[in-house]
């Protein structure tokens, strides 16, 4: 029985620590906060949190919690779970393409409803291969560094808690101000309302003159319109 290297049948290094990542857009990560539920959930700063961390044991063929490692990840009718270890068959899953996908019934893994929110239960559902099916198994030793304040995240294009000024190209060249929780454009003035920055822990632009609130499409994305509201981190 082999301790160490890879099972190539289920698609997992062997005993070795590793973070499953969404690939929605905010690559949150699988959590079982109270070692029962599951949850898509921030990667923790320090990358010290157990509770995220996973890995396949090679005698039960089982992906356990670190945090739980007496607990294997377990279907029980639409969703998933933390159980003890019995290896039958709702405990047993491969990693292929993408998928996390039980090997009898051969449905995947699955963040509820397709939404991209800080602690949406994940459950399991049969594969259709949208975005929230779809998972980066990355192992703890090669998860990238956290981007740190006054980098550039790539993917968003904003340097980090780098203040700035969001200035129209029509004509009058306004910049961007908050009235209530309104946008509206207006001529430069010195006050922070007119002035944001990206926040790479949310992954939000939050306005410097009002802390912990950020642009947002009203009706959480079902609205045209914009404004600033509380952070949330949803995809809107």
């Amino acid at each position: 029985m082999k301790t160490e290297g890879t099972n190539s049948e289920y698609g997992f290094d062997i005993a070795r620590d590793f973070y499953i990542v969404s690939r929605m857009p905010m690559n949150r990560v699988v959590t079982t906060q109270n070692g029962n539920n599951m949850q898509i959930r921030t990667l923790n700063d320090a990358r010290n949190d157990n509770k995220q961390k996973w890995f396949f044991d090679n005698v039960s063929k089982t992906i356990k919690s670190r945090q739980w490692p007496n607990k294997s990840i377990t279907v029980s009718g639409g969703w998933l779970y933390m159980r003890p270890t019995n290896s039958r068959w709702f405990q047993l899953f491969k990693y292929k393409n993408g998928n996390i996908q039980n090997i009898k019934d051969r449905r995947v893994m699955d963040v509820s409803n397709y939404q991209d929110t800080e602690g949406r239960a994940v459950g399991i559902y049969r594969r259709h291969n949208k975005s929230n099916q779809q998972f980066d198994i990355v192992y703890v030793d090669e998860m990238p560094a956290m981007l740190k304040k006054g980098e550039k995240n790539e993917k968003f294009g904003f340097y980090i808690e780098r203040p700035f000024y969001i200035i129209s190209h029509l004509p009058g060249g306004r910049f961007l101000d908050v009235k209530g929780n309104n946008l509206v454009i207006n001529t430069r003035s010195e006050s922070k309302m007119q002035q944001w920055q990206y926040n790479e822990r949310t992954r939000t632009v939050q306005n410097i003159g009002r802390p912990n609130w950020s642009l947002d499409i009203r009706s959480a994305g079902r609205s045209k319109n914009m404004q600033i509201w509380h952070t949330n981190s949803g995809w809107w």
